[in-house]
């Protein structure tokens, strides 16, 4: 995890919009930097925004819980003083802290904690503070709850709050805690910090493989040793057996395309009988209608014969009457009405007799269509009949198209199943090769970078940068010693003028000496060049001294580039794993499906064969 801006707003002592970019000058290129100020300015709120954005909590607000200290806030609301809401600075409506880092997983996130008061007014009510995390690479906003959004900050820089102001950012008086902690959490803790726990999988993972691998060799020698080599006779037995399989497997092969043409006859008898069965069916159905269409027309026929043997009784009965009121003429007036009313009645029967003959003929013409329907229907099952045993058994026959049905559908659903499975398990293939093609790409760049390192540090074991810098300093000290010489020969110049006219055996004017050695002395005239040799020597320490600096800078960026490819190597060694398990995943629902496919043929051969003896 690595830290790349801290930004904050109306936190504390600080008022208004702040930022600390690290991925910009001067930050970026500076190194170790120090944040100073005098007391108030703000150092801690910065590091308490780091805090905030990322845990939702500070060291000192935490320290605070132990006092049990409760402060009042506006509108006389008390509120706990370990709450991280009172780092809102007084007088401000909102506030926010907010840090981009790098996570464990190589991308950018932005981590921000925010709150407000009510109505966006200073003196409204502290609300619950408001957590989000982004993804700067994705451009996307993580989802999820408060505690499911710190849970997956922690996940990302691999640090829970307690490791993180442990090691990453110490409160006052706070190493003493790290340096007492037990061993097994310091040793932890120094893991995530330097990355070693990557190793420590390492070892576990080799040894497990090293024993799984033993394992496997010490099997494979047990059978090695139980092998016993064959004799000539049991060589020539077993050619023997494999000619015989041989010709074991042709006649399979010809049993094989017998059987699929007599799938293919069965097919084509399953298709006639279905035929045939519909056209049974409608027989039936056309031999029920004519069955009710005779029976309505005989009850019509017999309720004809009976109205007209009624209307017949009726129309003699009138004309017996008609005869009695004929010879009846005296009676005439007095039976008139007697005569109107039998009229009506005589009436009414001949319209009764009338309906009952056209029923009558009606039913004479549904009965011969019946008559004609039931002939052909007859005949029809005449021709049949031979037929009929197979009706008989219609049940167990269905049964075993059905069943036959089925079993067909099923190794049609197999053999998609299976091929789609076998395009999956390509696709699979092709990513594993890939994955192992990256890595071993991903190997040998770990392989130079580790050379280039192993390069680097042993040039810069043969600097000893502490005796480069006493000689730059044994340099410079002497450089400025011969500046300094130089410019007070230069303010007393007559004293040079005198010097230069001394000679050898002959008296100074000063001191009455013959000898004068500070005439010929090499510091007197050859200052000059001395200086500019130590200047130039100066320029060559310096530029060692940078040259140390530039391959040290270097060293620490191959580190980095060294630790980001052990953690591409691991993530492609969980891709491959993952893809390998995926892959034999696949394997096993192919040799599944091919025995669903197997049993469904079996049942298919068995439901043809029943279906084939009841035919």
């Amino acid at each position: 995890m690595k830290i790349l801006a801290i930004r904050g707003r109306n936190l504390a002592s600080l008022e208004g919009e702040f930022e600390a970019d690290f991925t910009a000058e001067p930050l970026l290129s500076a190194g170790i930097f120090a944040i100073s100020g005098p007391t108030g300015a703000g150092k801690s709120t910065i590091l308490d925004a780091m805090c905030l954005a990322l845990f939702a909590r500070t060291p000192r607000t935490d320290q605070a819980k132990e006092n049990n200290v409760k402060l009042r806030d506006v509108n006389e609301e008390v509120l706990p003083q370990s709450d991280p809401r009172f780092l809102l600075r007084r007088g401000t409506a909102s506030g926010y802290a907010e840090v981009d880092f790098l996570a464990l997983n190589g991308h950018r996130y932005r981590s921000r904690w925010s709150v407000g008061r009510a109505r966006d007014k200073e003196n409204g009510r502290l609300q619950s503070p408001r957590i989000t995390l982004y993804n700067i690479d994705k451009e996307e906003e993580e989802q999820g709850t408060r505690s499911e959004l710190q849970a997956r900050v922690v996940e990302l820089i691999g640090l829970t709050f307690e490791q993180f102001t442990r090691s990453v950012l110490l409160a006052q008086n706070d190493f003493s805690t790290f340096l007492k902690a037990e061993q097994g959490e310091k040793a932890s803790l120094l893991e995530k910090l330097t990355g070693t726990e990557l190793y420590s999988a390492i070892s576990r993972t080799i040894f497990e493989k090293n024993a799984v691998a033993k394992e496997a060799y010490d099997k494979i020698q047990a059978r090695i040793q139980g092998i016993e080599l064959l004799t000539e006779e049991a060589e020539q037995e077993l050619e023997a057996r494999l000619k015989e399989s041989e010709t074991s497997l042709l006649a399979l092969e010809k049993a094989k395309a017998e059987q699929q043409a007599l799938q293919e006859a069965v097919k084509s008898t399953g298709q006639q009988i279905a035929t045939r069965q519909t056209q049974q069916k409608d027989a039936a159905a056309k031999l029920e209608r004519a069955t009710e269409l005779l029976n309505a027309a005989r009850k019509d026929y017999e309720q004809g014969l009976v109205e007209e043997q009624r209307s017949e009784s009726e129309f003699r009965t009138l004309q017996q009457e008609l005869q009695q009121a004929r010879g009846l003429d005296v009676r005439l007036d007095a039976a008139t009405r007697s005569v109107a009313d039998t009229e009506t009645r005589l009436r009414e029967a001949l319209a009764r007799k009338k309906e009952g003959e056209d029923k009558l003929k009606a039913a004479q013409i549904r009965q011969q269509q019946s008559t004609a329907e039931i002939t052909r229907l007859s005949e029809w099952r005449e021709r049949y009949r031979s037929k009929e045993s197979i009706a008989e058994q219609l049940t167990a026959l269905l049964l075993h198209l059905d069943a036959a049905s089925a079993s067909r559908q099923a190794i049609e659903k197999a053999g998609k199943t299976i091929a789609t499975t076998k395009q999956t398990a390509e696709r699979l293939v092709a990513q594993l090769a890939t994955i192992r093609q990256a890595a071993e790409t991903k190997r040998a760049q770990l392989q130079k970078t580790e050379e280039a390192i192993a390069r680097s540090e042993e040039e810069l074991k043969a600097l000893d940068i502490v005796a480069l810098d006493k000689q730059i300093e044994s340099v410079r000290m002497e450089r400025e010693n011969l500046l300094i010489e130089q410019a007070r020969q230069a303010a007393s110049g007559d004293v040079l003028e005198l010097r230069k006219k001394l000679q050898e055996g002959t008296p100074c004017p000063v001191c009455g000496s013959t000898h004068h050695p500070v005439v010929t002395h090499p510091a007197v005239t050859e200052v000059p060049k001395v200086i500019a040799a130590l200047t130039l020597q100066l320029e060559q320490l310096n530029a060692r001294k940078t040259a140390y600096a530039g391959s040290e800078k270097q060293l620490n960026q191959l580190r980095q580039q060294l630790l980001q490819l052990h953690k591409e190597l691991t993530e492609a060694d969980h891709t491959r794993t993952d893809l390998q398990g995926r892959q034999k995943l696949a394997e096993t629902q192919i040799a599944r499906e091919e025995a669903i496919r197997a049993e469904s043929q079996e049942t298919l051969a068995k439901s043809l064969s029943a279906a084939n003896r009841l035919f």
